[in-house]
């Protein structure tokens, strides 16, 4: 049986496949972060290309069969250019999205999270790149928080980081 469903979530991470075909993780609020597969996405002639890349806030139908989940179709909302021109934005940005990835278990609904990260993005597209890693260890914080890897919260990013690479058992970018 053949499920559609459409909803709403920013890419966490984009891998390359064989043939034309690419992974996705995508967080959403609907359904936690999930895995699909786009199919046919690196033939010059598709549409979705452009608009399906990491850290992008995309709308997406997605239908569910035996397989898998299939990536039907893609609408871009935002690519978040505001913080995508600033290096340091970005930097935290990226470091957000890879977290994220890496802690969240897979189709566990975090509404809570989800807007805690909304507030996030909207928090680093208009602040000053200087504040932007103090944007991410408050983000940082309330997600291990969230998630009871730790139980206060935490004010340096070198403790973030700390936490972090001991939970996900690797280095962070």
């Amino acid at each position: 049986m053949t499920i559609s469903t459409k909803t709403v979530g920013i890419i966490l991470r984009k891998r390359v496949l064989k043939d034309a075909d690419i992974s996705l993780a995508i967080f959403t609020q609907a359904h936690g972060k999930i895995s699909v597969m786009a199919k046919g996405v690196r033939h010059l002639t598709s549409r979705r290309a452009g608009h399906l890349q990491t850290g992008s806030y995309v709308t997406c139908i997605i239908r569910q069969s035996t397989g898998g989940k299939y990536l039907q179709q893609s609408t871009l909302i935002s690519a978040l250019y505001e913080i995508k021109k600033d290096p340091l934005k970005l930097e935290a940005f990226m470091r957000s999205l890879f977290l994220l990835d890496r802690l969240l278990p897979e189709e566990l609904v975090e509404t809570e999270l989800y807007s805690l990260y909304q507030i996030f993005i909207k928090h680093l597209s208009g602040s000053d790149g200087l504040v932007a890693t103090e944007q991410l260890t408050r983000f940082t914080s309330q997600l291990l928080q969230h998630l009871g890897h730790h139980d206060q919260p935490i004010t340096t990013w070198s403790k973030c980081r700390e936490i972090c690479e001991r939970v996900i058992e690797e280095k962070l970018p």
